[in-house]
């Protein structure tokens, strides 16, 4: 892969805060963000059709003491049923929960909790922060976000319905390589399969903070890839095969942490990357990407 990018579109939603994760399913984008009430569901032209109601909340951030923090989501098709699967971080004992909403039936959800998965990840990995997800087939694909005093990322490899036996799911860890040198850590914030081209896809993001709890001042994101990806999984480490600086493709990257990102389906070549981005200021950001 050596991708060109073009911005076709960006769009600010000053009423949805901190966006953190974008799926794409039956021609809509599905929004999360991390302190947000509700997942907020756009068509593709970044039009408003409707919201899913998640939690009561005075404000329009739910306060950090008290979010669920789900900063990652994915598409889950299991026994021909079609879930949006969100998680939280794990970064503290309140954001172990997650959300398993069904896509076909009205979107009712349900609410499951994987605190012992977390425990058993304590295990290996020194700071949990899981800010990444998407499958590879019948595997669930989590992402571990490091940060200045804990400079390491993981990718994370389990089953599929992991947190319905979390005491025996498997669990595979990689240390990620990125493929430039920084003086700033860079931490992986989202994972998206194309399965089209074995070919993962990843948003990194650099932002000043010591630990897994605290925001701190954004740097630069970037779009990464491996190549290949169903024959390297499950290595002990696992190196970008690339990485795009995105205030190359468009100066309004600036000032933008990229949090989440989706393909939408495509026949040719080329093909459309949407993302979302989090100021830290209670806005979001959409950017729709061609990419060939």
């Amino acid at each position: 892969m050596n991708p060109k990018l073009e911005l076709l579109k960006s769009l600010t939603l000053p009423d949805f805060p901190s966006g953190s994760s974008i799926n794409f399913y039956d021609g809509k984008l599905f929004l999360i963000g991390d302190d947000a009430s509700h997942i907020l569901v756009l068509d593709q032209n970044y039009q408003k059709v409707d919201a899913i109601h998640l939690f009561d909340s005075p404000t329009k951030r739910i306060s950090k003491q008290e979010k669920a923090d789900f900063e990652t989501s994915t598409i889950v098709s299991t026994e021909g049923k079609d879930y949006l699967v969100a998680l939280g971080s794990g970064s503290r004992k309140n954001r172990t929960s997650m959300i398993r909403i069904h896509l076909q039936q009205e979107r009712s959800f349900e609410s499951f909790n994987y605190r012992d998965f977390i425990k058993r990840l304590k295990e290996q990995i020194e700071e949990i922060n899981i800010e990444a997800a998407t499958l590879i087939g019948s595997q669930f694909v989590l992402g571990n976000r490091g940060n200045a005093e804990y400079p390491k990322n993981y990718i994370i490899v389990t089953d599929i319905d992991f947190w319905q036996r979390q005491e025996d799911a498997v669990i595979s860890i990689s240390e990620l390589e990125l493929s430039i040198d920084s003086e700033t850590f860079i931490g992986i914030s989202e994972l998206f399969y194309v399965g089209s081209q074995d070919l993962l896809l990843f948003t990194l993001s650099s932002e000043l903070t010591s630990n897994s709890y605290d925001d701190g001042a954004i740097g630069d994101s970037y779009i990464g890839w491996i190549n290949s990806i169903t024959h390297k999984v499950n290595q002990s480490h696992l190196k970008l095969d690339g990485m795009i600086n995105l205030i190359d493709v468009a100066e309004e990257f600036k000032g933008e942490k990229i949090e989440g990102l989706c393909v939408e389906p495509s026949a040719h070549d080329e093909f459309i990357v949407h993302l979302i981005s989090d100021n830290d200021q209670g806005e979001s950001k959409l950017f729709k990407v061609r990419v060939s």
